[in-house]
């Protein structure tokens, strides 16, 4: 019949194993670190819309003379020239898309030509007043001729050059200052269309990925093309340092770091982990029989996640790989324990109820992630519960089939035996000491603090910080000062609208001085209806001044020396027809002077403008705007961003502990059915938090969005080893099982392997995985000592009184009786006397045993019917059938003078009774086999319970 059964539970598992497969199949992976980020909506798309505007996937080539090199800004120029045609394979394979080496005059001169061929599209109403002043001056012409005569003197200076030839009166010149300052607003040189930081000491070529910043793959083939490209320009053009910096650069960096650390701290790990393995079980199938519980519960949580999820980030599988520490507890646990506790049902007797209360509040605990913003916690939320549901569905039901059976039970080898055999709890001044030190860590723990800044979790050498610094300053990019403000529309024309309907709310905060200045794009391209109505106000204008403008100018012009001919642009431009134009039709304009103002990243059309605050709170400005543009925009700044981020995570974190909190707690309080046990498993683990706490903020340690995700694994795995050391507690108290030791020699080879395998990124130079490991060590630390310590110490303190067993142990309801002064109402030698007595000896050893023992007194009305006046014809009373002896002790108590023989078929009812202690002297108990003693009365328990 087992066999049958084992063969058929084999098939189970084969058949299952296989769907599980099918189902993993049709996962895909991602591995957006955004993900994390608790945001959605408009922050989420604040996030995506300013790595596109900021340069995402912009990588930047710096050229700069070598240490001890005299400044030759030829060489530079040499360099780049060399470095662009070094790209050209690279371009024309597709893993870059633009190489930006020179400014391209041809388009800058095209840019002007634009400009004066659309300018009624780009007049504000400020420029028609002037207009209008300059026209009706008498002697105004005649001052801008003899000034047309000075400019034609000098040098043409940046991208745009008087071009008197369109405006001779300089009627246009506020929309050419306006792109000219645009221009200007990016601080770097121009030399002979090479383009240098200020002050020339640095020349820069700007490159374009094709993929993505968060596409570490992709990108690392590119930057180590470009990098080649880079050794070749310094060999070709020695003396000249050529380096790279951008998004894309440090996102490879990131990952080649990571990866780098990640080989030293899994060869450190796999190496300790198995030695410790090998030398804790030294059986090669029980490794293997670990490992395959392991990759079942891997298998199952990654086909549910299918069945619910189209895509799985990939980071959240590496972190998730955390929970192996908590999983392998499970297989850790039964495995070492069929080594010396018998037949594997005895095994499964002892086992399944620490492991299920272990399991089912671990996992309720990483449930409370699923309701999070993040779909990255929610995926490890679901990850980590459904792997754990996995493992221990393996270990209950597979397991037993598959590890070797013993028919009797064998002596124990502990691997760690001296220090499972500690009980530090024996020492009273260690609660003194635990007390105080909480104290300590709470005060500390209140200056814990959240790392929003995700540049600190990123990994950046001296060298690229300080490029990426150069850069910045180079592009004028400064995140603190500036306010984004985003229109949105489904079509560019539709943003654009949205953009110019705000025109006047941002004049009326600038004018009340809430902020200092921002850009408008609108002024230069606007949408068709409002180019329409520039158009009509150009066309109502020179309607009543083309005439007699063209009078004037012929008349004077020959005076100044110039022909009559010498103005037929600006001629041209008054006499043109006009029309409204597509978004499509300013590109000229666009790609040059406003590509950080339009972006499709978010899946709509963006229009982008910044303001600068000037040193004032933006909150005031981005929450008008955000209020006006509900629906069709919003307003954000970086560090408002990060503001937002931390809120957001801060409120996660706090609900996680709540959450964990209160799932872990309600479960313990069902599991063992009483108060004072739940409590008593769950102060560990809140003392436990806040020593963690304490200690980080002791040693400057700051939670951030990576190492946030352990604290729900410290908190599961505090609550597996409390779990168990309670179990071992209650066994020890109920049935004299030497349980303790072996449950923490299992915690401490399972704390070791956590401890290991997270400790060993201590070694990582990558500031995310170096968090890892110092949470691990400090809350591994933490939960073990807890664990160990105080629930053997109050345990203690409940049942036993200076060394001895308490005749009653303390309870609530013990406590309560001794605070109202209770005095028992019933006659001294009766059941009913001993009823809270009785039920304090079987309080404690296991929820079910209590609550059987409450139901028999109360069916049974204390059994007084059977007990009290019973009159024995001897001095010896035989009860069979006595099971867990409730009975048995009751008539012993209420007749001190006959001796009671109590017997049992089941051990373990027999060592419950039996541990009854401090036993009335007249109370025998024995397994139902034993000889029992000549004479006595005889009374059956199971006739009277019928």
């Amino acid at each position: 019949m087992l066999q049958r059964r084992r063969s058929l539970c084999m098939w189970l598992l084969v058949a299952l194993t296989a769907v599980l497969f099918v189902m993993v199949a049709s996962l895909k992976y991602n591995e957006n670190i955004y993900d994390f980020l608790p945001v959605s909506g408009n922050e989420q798309k604040a996030i995506t819309l300013y790595q596109d505007i900021s340069g995402g996937q912009r990588v930047f080539a710096m050229f700069r003379m070598k240490e001890g090199e005299t400044l030759d800004p030829d060489r530079l120029t040499e360099a780049v020239d060399s470095f662009a045609q070094g790209l050209q394979p690279v371009l024309e394979s597709g893993h870059i898309t633009e190489v930006t080496s020179q400014v391209d005059f041809e388009k800058v001169t095209g840019i002007t030509d634009f400009v004066y061929q659309n300018m009624p599209l780009m007049l504000r109403d400020s420029d028609y007043v002037r207009m209008e002043q300059i026209l009706s001056s008498p002697d105004s012409i005649d001052k801008q001729l003899a000034n047309d005569v000075q400019m034609i003197m000098m040098p043409a200076t940046g991208f745009f050059s008087s071009n008197i030839s369109n405006d001779p009166l300089g009627l246009f010149a506020p929309v050419i200052d306006r792109l000219q300052a645009r221009q200007s607003s990016m601080p770097m040189e121009i030399d002979n269309g090479y383009i240098f930081s200020s002050g020339r000491k640095m020349a820069i070529a700007m490159m374009t990925s094709p993929y993505g910043a968060m596409e570490s793959a992709n990108n690392s083939m590119l930057v180590n093309e470009v990098d080649s490209v880079a050794q070749q320009t310094m060999l070709a053009v020695p003396g000249v340092d050529v380096a790279t910096t951008g998004a894309p650069v440090i996102a490879v960096g990131n990952a080649s770091q990571i990866k780098e650390d990640s080989k030293w701290a899994i060869s450190i790990s796999v190496t300790l982990i198995l030695l410790l393995l090998v030398f804790s079980f030294r059986k090669v199938k029980n490794l293997l029989l670990i490992g395959v519980a392991i990759i079942f519960g891997w298998l199952f949580a990654m086909g549910f996640i299918a069945v619910m999820r189209s895509d799985v980030s990939l980071i959240v599988l590496g972190i998730g790989s955390i929970i192996i520490g908590i999983a392998v507890n499970y297989p850790l646990h039964f495995v070492l324990h069929t080594d010396h506790s018998g037949t594997v049902r005895e095994v499964l007797k002892e086992m399944v109820s620490p492991l299920l209360i272990g399991n089912i509040t671990t996992v309720g605990a990483f449930a409370s992630l699923i309701p999070l913003d993040a779909p990255a916690l929610r995926d490890l939320g679901l990850f980590a519960a459904f792997m754990l549901v996995g493992t221990i569905l393996f270990v209950l039901v597979f397991l037993p089939h598959l590890v070797k059976k013993r028919q009797a039970e064998e002596e124990e080898r502990l691997t760690f035996g001296k220090i499972s055999s500690m009980s530090p709890e024996r020492h009273r001044w260690l609660l003194w000491v635990i007390l105080a030190l909480t104290l300590i860590f709470g005060w500390y723990s209140l200056d814990t603090s959240f790392d929003t800044n995700m540049h600190h979790i990123n990994y950046m050498s001296d060298t690229q910080t300080e490029l990426l610094s150069s850069m910045r300053a180079t592009a004028g990019l400064n995140d603190t000062a500036n306010v984004y403000v985003v229109a949105e529309g489904e079509t560019w024309d539709e943003a654009l609208q949205h953009r110019q309907a705000i025109a006047p709310l941002l004049d009326s905060l600038k004018s009340a001085g809430k902020m200092h200045s921002y850009t408008d794009v609108t002024t230069i391209i606007c949408s068709q209806q409002e180019q329409q109505l520039r158009i009509d106000r150009w066309n109502d204008f020179w309607e009543n001044h083309r005439a007699e403008a063209m009078a004037q100018l012929r008349k004077k012009a020959p005076a100044h020396g110039f022909n009559v001919e010498a103005f037929s642009g600006f001629e041209s431009i008054l006499s043109d027809t006009y029309e409204p134009r597509s978004f499509d039709y300013f590109e000229p304009l666009r790609s040059v002077l406003f590509s950080g103002s339009f972006s499709e990243s978010t899946g709509r059309c963006s229009v982008v403008d910044v303001i600068d605050a000037g040193g004032l709170d933006p909150v005031p400005v981005e929450e008008v705007l955000n209020e006006r543009l509900d629906g069709v925009g919003y307003a954000f700044d970086f560090v408002g961003m990060n503001s937002a981020i931390a809120n957001s995570l801060s409120s996660d974190f706090n609900y996680i502990g709540f959450a964990c909190g209160f799932i872990v707690f309600l479960f313990l309080w069902i599991s063992f059915g009483r108060l004072e046990l739940s409590l008593l498993a769950f102060l560990p683990m809140a003392l436990g938090w806040i020593w963690i706490l304490g200690i980080m903020s002791m040693l400057d340690m700051q939670f951030n969005i990576v190492n946030v995700i352990l604290a729900t694994f410290i908190f599961g795995q505090g609550d597996d080893y409390t779990i168990f050391i309670t179990d071992g507690l209650l066994n020890e108290y109920a049935y004299r099982k030497k349980l303790l030791p072996s449950y923490k020699n299992s915690i401490v080879i399972s704390a070791l392997i956590m401890f290991i395998g997270m400790g060993s990124l201590i070694v990582a130079k990558h500031p995310a995985l170096h968090s890892l490991a110092e949470v691990t060590i400090v809350g591994m630390f933490t939960v073990v000592l807890m664990a160990w310590v105080v629930p053997p110490l109050i345990f203690n303190w409940l049942v036993r009184r200076h060394g001895e067993v308490r005749p009653e142990p303390i309870t609530i309801p013990f406590l309560l009786r001794k605070l109202i002064g209770y005095r028992n109402p019933h006659q001294p030698g009766t059941t009913h006397y001993f009823h809270h007595y009785l039920i304090g000896k079987y309080t404690y050893k296991g929820f079910g045993i209590e609550r059987e023992t409450r139901q028999l007194l109360n069916r049974y009305d204390d059994f007084s019917e059977w007990i009290d006046g019973y009159k024995a014809k001897s001095g010896r009373v035989h009860v069979l059938n006595a099971g867990r002896g409730q009975f048995s002790l009751l008539f012993a108590l209420v007749h001190p003078e006959i001796d009671v023989w109590s017997y049992a078929s089941d051990p373990d009812d027999v060592a419950l009774a039996a541990a009854c202690e401090p036993m009335p002297s007249n109370l025998h108990v024995c397994s139902a086999t034993a000889e029992k003693p000549a004479g006595g009365d005889i009374l059956d328990l199971q006739e009277i319970v019928k």
